[in-house]
């Protein structure tokens, strides 16, 4: 219950608005990646933030290091920072995948990261792409063939230290439509009986509008482990072109994908079965920004919870990141105004016990929010 000065209640919208949240909020922001400090020898332009915190309280911040240029399409290697001390400071560079350097443009990017809350192991997952042409301009045709997987590292000691790559390229069983897999660009979640969920995305050349479903170049989803990673299983795709999508767990248990669409609409769809079958939910379409990832969390505070979800709200550009919060994706309420100008748009949430933060990605760096002045009002 929010209250004003003379202890009345108030609605939390109104309560927001007169607080000023959505107008000039005061932020406590770090600049954690700074591409003229942190990996200097790629010339770094970092894109496409994590971070996720560990049961021992160690942030894991991460990105794409992309060599010289912000592009999709040029070489990119993923990368690591880490704070023992809840954002205070921060350690040194860890390089974490450096690309293949077979092709002109040889990536390994697209980083997701999850943290099996039972376990402590840390989970990093990147797409790894090699090729010799600009994707953008010949859909998913590449000429010459490319080499592709999906691997991920993991770590038993806060992300002090990693495992080999291991691959989960086996996870596509037919790739005679061209598939490729890809991790979300967020971070996964781990459900209260131990299941460990990782969004992701596939795509494909195929435009067989005979084959039901075929028709898109990209499809949402998540994978799956019941045995704290050892083995993975791929849930069914969206039947929807979407990517870039997060999980929510519901509070009666059901699972929300929420997923870029290539138009200004947020797409959301829901399963009750693990992913084997999925519908549009109730607030399917309802909020609509700039194309752009999206990113979600639920904060959990004893036996209560809010779903926070944060994107660019600029229908013309990647400008305007605001924060909502709802509960079960039906009515959402504007909560906080975390970048007003012009921003490279990708963020992603983490919490430790009732403390909350968030990066977000701008000119090349990566910054660090501490989002514990706020959390009050959230629950």
């Amino acid at each position: 219950m929010y209250k004003d000065e003379n202890g009345y209640p108030v609605l939390l919208s109104k309560f927001i608005t007169d607080n000023n949240f959505l107008t000039s909020p005061t932020l406590d922001i770090t600049t954690v990646l700074d591409h003229g400090v942190n990996f200097v020898a790629q010339n770094a332009y970092f894109r496409i933030p994590f971070i996720d915190v560990t049961n021992n309280g160690v942030i894991i911040v991460g990105s794409d290091i992309r060599h010289d240029t912000a592009s999709d399409y040029t070489m990119t290697d993923t990368g690591i920072i880490r704070s023992l001390d809840g954002g205070s400071t921060w350690g040194s560079d860890q390089m974490l995948f450096l690309n293949n350097g077979i092709a002109a443009k040889s990536r390994k990017h697209n980083p997701s990261i999850l943290i099996d809350k039972n376990t402590n192991r840390v989970f990093i997952f990147v797409f790894v792409i090699d090729s010799y042409t600009d994707e953008a301009n010949t859909g998913l045709v590449l000429d010459p063939p490319i080499i592709w997987d999906f691997v991920y590292k993991y770590s038993d000691d806060d992300g002090a230290t990693w495992s080999d790559e291991i691959s989960l390229k086996a996870l596509l069983t037919d790739l005679t439509a061209n598939y490729y897999l890809s991790g979300s660009s967020t971070k996964g979640i781990t459900l209260s009986d131990g299941t460990l969920i990782m969004p992701i995305y596939d795509g494909r050349q195929s435009n067989d509008l005979s084959e039901p479903g075929t028709d898109f170049q990209f499809r949402s989803g998540f994978i799956y482990s019941t045995d704290h990673g050892a083995t993975w299983i791929k849930s069914t795709m969206v039947l929807a072109p979407t990517n870039e999508c997060s999980v929510i767990d519901l509070q009666d248990g059901r699972l929300l994908l929420v997923c870029r669409e290539y138009g200004n609409n947020k797409r959301i769809f829901i399963t009750e079965d693990m992913g084997v079958s999925w519908t549009p939910y109730i607030g399917d379409k309802y909020l609509a920004g700039y194309v752009c990832q999206i990113s979600t969390h639920r904060f959990i505070s004893g036996s209560k919870s809010r779903s926070l979800i944060c994107f660019p709200t600029d229908l013309e550009a990647r400008s305007n990141g605001k924060i909502f919060i709802t509960n079960y994706f039906r009515r959402f309420r504007e909560f906080l105004l975390v970048e007003s100008g012009i921003y490279n748009g990708y963020t992603c949430f983490a919490q430790n016990g009732d403390k909350l933060y968030m990066v977000l990605e701008k000119d090349g760096d990566i910054l660090f929010y501490d989002l514990n002045d706020y959390v009050q009002y959230l629950i």
